[in-house]
């Protein structure tokens, strides 16, 4: 008994380059695969950033509403009230009154929290109605 050990063929030109384009296909779509769950992860992770930071900043938003409604409580039918609040709620800048029904009226809205706003009405700088 003979034993043949047969030698290794050659692989033919064009089916290395059919392996080849292959390898090359797959590894691509492999890659913007693995490229794109990493793009989605970061988006998730800025939406949970964002998430959390708003939510901050409706806490402190309410907990500034809560301090102002106080104040306008506290200085509502007080003499100068109207400058106070200029100087508390306004940064000291004088209100933007117009005359409606023979009281000073202003629409006040906090630049920082814009959810913030009130109707002001003052009568010879007393604040006399606010909602």
């Amino acid at each position: 008994m003979s034993e043949s050990h047969d030698a290794p063929q050659e692989v033919s030109a064009p089916a290395r380059l059919w392996v080849l384009a292959w390898t090359v296909f797959l590894s691509a779509i492999f890659g913007f695969g693995w490229y794109k769950s990493w793009e989605n992860r970061q988006y998730q992770l800025a939406s949970v950033r964002r998430y959390d930071a708003r939510q901050e900043f409706l806490l402190r938003s309410h907990v500034e509403s809560k301090r102002i409604l106080e104040q306008l409580h506290r200085l509502h039918g007080k003499l100068d009230s109207q400058e106070q609040l200029e100087q508390q709620i306004n940064r000291g800048e004088p209100f933007d009154l117009r005359e409606i029904g023979g009281r000073e009226t202003v629409d006040w809205h906090d630049p920082a929290y814009y959810d913030l706003s009130a109707r002001l009405e003052f009568e010879n700088g007393v604040l006399r109605v606010f909602d």
